[in-house]
């Protein structure tokens, strides 16, 4: 069965986010240790047909008392990211996309390079 996305109504997979008491630098590394002991998620998959990206996608995720800190590892050789400007159609780009779900709406980011 499929949703209105046309893609299967399946468990998307679960990943555990763990409590960092490392101070996390937000500059685009993520060469901290905490980064490198974080658990990465499985290689990202296409959402229709489940088959792995061509490139090889990942994400890890930290929180700590104030934050939660959200950092992907992204295969691309050619990036795309014509986009500045706030609220700008990123997705037509290469971009990466959070969404976390609360108990009557959801927060959506996307960011790209």
């Amino acid at each position: 069965m499929t949703n209105e996305y046309g893609s299967e109504n399946k468990d998307a997979g679960h990943y555990t986010c763990h409590r960092t008491a490392e101070r996390v630098e937000i500059d685009g590394r993520l060469s901290e240790a905490c980064w490198q002991r974080a658990a990465k998620s499985p290689r990202f998959v296409d959402m229709v047909t489940g088959v792995p990206g061509f490139l090889d996608t990942r994400v890890a995720a930290l929180w700590d008392d104030e934050n939660l800190y959200v950092g992907f590892w992204v295969e691309e050789p050619d990036v795309q990211a014509r986009f500045t400007e706030r609220d700008s159609p990123v997705y037509f780009e290469n971009d990466v996309e959070v969404f976390i779900a609360g108990p009557d709406c959801y927060y959506e980011f996307q960011i790209n390079a």
